[in-house]
């Protein structure tokens, strides 16, 4: 027997018992980012950094904080891309669009962080899970709202570039059902002319984004403009109408591929999928 009364053989076969291995603590919980955030939870962790449920101390008000990773901190190019979302995300003013609070560099360590305003709810990709089949008139009506969060970015220059269901909330907001908030300008593009330090940033050949739902311009890496947005939006309401992405493979190259060369079968040819002409 092991020394904390758990069996360390298993009775039935003999072989030795699986240990849970503990999770290591995450060292922003519990820490005040500048004497102003408090960090409470964990909420997802992405390709930059980590997304933190906190409170605004001075307001007592909850908050979203990124976090960029510190391993990161030493790449010039990452740090300015981060800085760039700060601006970028600034410059939005929807009611669709996620709100920027406050952008700085920790005093305590150095450490890049965004606040956002919290938004409760579940993302779309959860909704759909869920709750399919959503109903044209409800799938409408989110859709419509993420093209006005896209118009609005769009209009001052900005392209998402990593446009899917999981960077869309979607919560109840002042009464209103299936109130629609969309996330993360993370790897966003100004389209504008850039400042000769950020020139590399945003150049032809790099490719970022999320396979399912990449256009093929972005795929080939073109630059890109506002219609790789709406080739992702399409891609999303088709998911939303079918629960299946019109492309799948094995790979992330595979996924690619398809988006280049196949042609998606139509909702109304899939089986148990019911549509109007709408669609």
């Amino acid at each position: 027997m092991a020394s904390d009364g758990g069996a360390r053989f298993c009775p039935s076969c003999g072989n030795t018992m699986p240990r849970a291995v503990p999770k290591p603590e995450d060292p922003y919980i519990g820490r005040k980012l500048d004497d102003k955030f408090l960090i409470e939870e964990l909420l997802g962790v992405g390709g930059m950094g980590r997304v933190y449920k906190a409170v605004q101390l001075s307001l007592y008000k909850p908050v979203c904080v990124k976090v960029l990773r510190m391993g990161m901190m030493q790449d010039d190019t990452l740090v300015r891309r981060f800085n760039r979302e700060a601006r970028a995300a600034s410059r939005l003013n929807n009611p669709n669009s996620i709100t920027v609070i406050d952008f700085s560099q920790a005093k305590e360590d150095g450490s890049l962080y965004l606040v956002m305003e919290f938004v409760p709810g579940k993302d779309l990709g959860k909704l759909i899970s869920a709750e399919y089949p959503l109903g044209e008139p409800r799938i409408v009506a989110v859709m419509d709202q993420v093209l006005s969060a896209l118009a609005d970015a769009h209009a001052a220059g900005i392209v998402h570039r990593d446009l899917k269901p999981e960077n869309i909330m979607v919560t109840d907001l002042r009464g209103t059902k299936d109130f629609v908030k969309v996330l993360d300008f993370g790897i966003a593009k100004l389209q504008e002319k850039e400042e000769p330090a950020d020139a590399n940033l945003t150049q032809a050949g790099m490719v970022c984004g999320t396979p399912e739902y990449m256009s093929p311009e972005q795929a080939r890496g073109e630059q890109l403009d506002a219609r790789s947005d709406i080739y992702a939006a399409g891609v999303i309401l088709y998911h939303m109408v079918t629960k299946r992405l019109p492309f799948t493979a094995p790979t992330a190259m595979g996924i690619v591929t398809k988006h280049l060369v196949e042609p998606p079968v139509p909702p109304s040819q899939i089986e148990g999928v019911q549509v109007s002409a709408a669609f």
